[in-house]
């Protein structure tokens, strides 16, 4: 019985009637992992969390923690801590009492249990909110609290099921740097499930980002946002512009909006019908016409300012909507005025369509 992973996924699915919500997937964790499942609304990741956390029967497939098959045990006996979306502590309860439940289900001494609590309520910085009830508490401590809780039996495995949702934006970054600095430190392996592509990307040392049940890239945040995999991949990390239509026997990408220079491995694909994607940072103003291989007229359609960054939104001719990563003191452009559009020949991804396969 290999131990060497931590979590092993070995083709895990899950079907509700005639209905199947995960397909097929499988990964492997090693110890001190962080994954997250990253993906929209009913693609799976949740009900795969549940799968782990023992809440769902797989209905075929297997998982393992640290070796031994788990999928048939139930939550208490799995080795895990859990962190819900809406933490879960328990109203009548004290602090100390939430975070020590899991060591009274387990038949800790009280002396020992009191010891445990304190250390792990240190940990995450509550250790002076013992005494308190949750209602007494802001949702940031509530979320420490649940942490604490999910830490102190010192479990193989940690899932967070999308715990920042409830937070207001710079306590959630603030507690987003704090947790995954405690998990590393303590090397706990983690999943974590999130529609929020800037938490899975920030956090993770791995992202899995799910469709329709499956699995369509797992790997470093830096890979899946520079090499997407599939067209859903690009499309959900990150901002960017896809162009529908066809690599011609001349290797140029044909569109309604024009004909755009390839780099060679790409055009090298003949008759592929599919997608043409650039990213915003690859896409440039230009005041000089043929500066760039590939240049459109656009229309300004907005400018978004974000401090560190700026955007710019532009519409085609055709309506095609461009983002473009422009200096964040650059000064604004008025709506509706004309900009010339330009990119290189290497910065475009090509996503063959499935019919063509």
């Amino acid at each position: 019985m290999s131990e060497r992973f931590d979590l092993e996924l070995r083709t895990v699915e899950k079907q509700f009637g005639d209905q199947t919500v995960v397909r097929g997937v499988s990964f492997a964790l090693e110890k001190g992992e962080f994954l997250s499942l990253l993906g929209p609304s009913g693609c799976g990741k949740t009900t795969t969390l549940s799968m782990i956390a023992g809440f769902e029967a797989p209905s075929g497939g297997e998982i393992l923690i640290r070796g031994r098959r788990i999928d048939a045990l139930p939550p208490e006996k799995r080795d895990i801590g859990m962190v819900f979306q809406n933490y879960a502590l328990f109203p009548h309860l004290t602090v100390a009492d939430n975070i020590g439940f899991g060591l009274r289900m387990r038949g800790v001494r009280k002396a020992e249990a009191r010891t445990e609590v304190e250390s792990s309520a240190r940990l995450v910085k509550v250790n002076h909110l013992l005494d308190r009830y949750p209602r007494q508490l802001s949702g940031g401590q509530q979320q420490r609290v649940a942490l604490a809780r999910a830490l102190v039996t010192k479990p193989a495995l940690v899932l967070l099921d999308e715990p920042f949702g409830a937070l207001d934006r710079l306590l959630r970054e603030e507690l987003q740097i704090e947790i995954r600095s405690l998990l590393r430190r303590l090397n706990i392996t983690t999943v974590f499930v999130t529609h929020d592509q800037d938490e899975a990307l920030s956090m993770s040392d791995r992202v899995a980002v799910m469709f329709d049940g499956r699995i369509e890239q797992i790997s470093t945040p830096q890979q899946l946002y520079l090499s997407p995999a599939t067209r859903n991949v690009a499309g959900f990390i990150g901002k960017g512009t896809f162009l529908r239509g066809n690599i011609t026997a001349n290797g140029v990408f044909e569109t309604r909006l024009g004909a755009f220079k390839l780099a060679s491995a790409a055009a090298a694909r003949k008759a592929v019908v599919g997608d043409y994607f650039l990213r915003p940072e690859s896409v440039f103003v230009t005041a000089r016409v043929g500066q760039y291989p590939n240049e459109i007229n656009a229309e300004v359609a907005a400018m978004t300012f974000l401090g560190d960054r700026q955007t710019l939104i532009a519409d085609a001719p055709d309506g095609t909507r461009f983002f473009v990563q422009v200096r964040h003191d650059s000064p604004a452009l008025a709506i509706g005025s004309k900009v010339r559009l330009g990119w290189g020949s290497e910065s475009a991804t090509v996503y063959q369509s499935a019919s063509s396969a």
